[in-house]
């Protein structure tokens, strides 16, 4: 189930810590749940004038793999778009990899099979 973090229009998610935490039910989750979700794949939702949502999804985890027949890295996984990431050198460090896969909307939580 989705964790949803949310701070008002004059926070900055950076420097401060949401102004309250559910998950995506309703139900009240503690800023030890964040903690323990910060790093799982997320995404923003702008509020306007009520500030911002950050949508942390701990089911969803990309498998990257390298493709020898396509020639490139390949993200897949439950709820994760299969896509080429566009990297087509076998040997790309983990940090290009997570890089060029996090370019986009969502920020996923990465597992790279070599």
């Amino acid at each position: 189930m989705d964790l949803i973090a949310v701070w008002g229009k004059n926070k900055d998610e950076y420097y401060d810590g949401p102004d309250f935490v559910r998950w995506a039910n309703g139900n009240a989750a503690t800023l030890e749940n964040y903690r323990n979700h910060i790093g799982d794949t997320h995404f923003w939702v702008e509020k306007g004038i009520h500030g911002r949502e950050m949508h942390m999804c701990p089911d969803v985890i990309a498998i990257v793999t390298y493709d020898p027949y396509g020639g490139v890295w390949v993200a897949k996984g439950h709820g994760v778009e299969t896509t080429g990431i566009g990297i087509t050198d076998p040997l790309a460090p983990d940090d290009q990899i997570v890089a060029a896969l996090n370019t986009g909307r969502m920020t996923y939580r990465v597992r790279i099979i070599r």
